[in-house]
């Protein structure tokens, strides 16, 4: 079911097994997608620039970088990221996966798959699979 508010707050949809909420269901994944008409720019590059917006917006946060992801489909490997923000309930701890991606017309993509819960122990529970999505994607 969708979870209207937290849809709202984050601009994008978000889906919850009936009965929870974004904030109560453990753990969670979605995916956002960027047009990226800048083709000279890097996931690298892209990935910084993200990560110090979301650093300057939760100024207590902390980010580690984590191993990559290589991807079955030939296409460059996933950047990975943990997110660690204990004051926000909803996103206390995350993964983020950073990864590219065209449609038929050429026009590039940036896709953010975010593994998220508001504990870290649902994470390390969940990451065997969230790995393997990334690696099918």
């Amino acid at each position: 079911m969708l979870d209207a508010k937290a849809s709202a707050e984050n601009k994008v949809q978000i889906m919850v097994p009936k009965g929870q909420s974004f904030a109560t269901a453990e753990p969670l994944i979605y995916v956002q997608v960027f047009y990226q008409p800048d083709k000279q720019q890097t996931l690298a590059d892209f990935a910084r620039t993200s990560n110090t917006r979301w650093i300057a917006a939760n100024p207590t946060a902390k980010i580690s970088e984590l191993p990559i992801v290589e991807r079955a489909n030939g296409k460059p490997a996933f950047l990975r990221f943990a997110f660690e923000n204990p004051r926000k309930a909803q996103q206390a701890y995350e993964v983020g996966a950073l990864g590219v991606d065209s449609d038929k017309d050429g026009n590039d993509f940036v896709l953010d798959v975010v593994m998220t819960g508001n504990s870290k122990a649902a994470l390390d529970r969940a990451d065997a699979a969230y790995t393997a999505f990334l690696k099918a994607h």
